[in-house]
């Protein structure tokens, strides 16, 4: 009696697996560079020297620190999706 509609299919089940996948933040000491070296007047050689390596160790920490901010962002990214890629079956 399929034609009057009587008969009904079985129903679809669907099995729904969830993963609860958080991000991790960056280490906290990460986030602030050295202080700035302050404006100063320099009347010498010698002082401009000792500017410019102030001025270099402080690009210097803050580079290094954002690229280790930036490591620490693209390494958890790919482990979440890789993550989601094994959770989901294809």
């Amino acid at each position: 009696m399929t034609a009057c509609g009587r008969a009904r299919p079985d129903p679809e089940i669907k099995i729904i697996v969830k993963k609860e996948l958080q991000s991790v933040e960056p280490d906290e000491r990460l986030r602030n560079c050295k202080a700035r070296p302050s404006k100063r007047t320099v009347k010498d050689d010698v002082a401009v020297s000792l500017l410019l390596a102030e001025l270099f160790a402080y690009g210097d920490d803050c580079k290094s620190k954002n690229d280790a901010t930036w490591d620490s962002i693209d390494r958890n990214r790919e482990a979440v999706e890789k993550a989601n890629r094994e959770a989901i079956p294809q």
